[in-house]
């Protein structure tokens, strides 16, 4: 169930964000969490919409609903 969506720049992404992501973040420094971002956005970005682009995204957030 999509509870929000928003409109933001990429680099406008948040650390807990990145992590929602999928990206672990476990003792890493804030930089090489960025890093990682940038590495995985980019891998599957195309021309114009990279990270250095910083192209406006959306941003669904949502809750997972379970059968009963």
């Amino acid at each position: 169930k999509v509870t929000n969506v928003r409109v933001e720049r990429l680099q406008d992404i948040t650390t807990m964000d990145i992590q929602k992501e999928g990206i672990d973040i476990l003792g890493l420094t804030q930089n090489l969490i960025y890093q990682k971002w940038e590495i995985l956005w980019d891998s599957t970005a195309k021309d114009g919409y990279k990270q250095e682009d910083n192209p406006y995204v959306f941003v669904y957030e949502f809750e997972r609903i379970h059968d009963v």
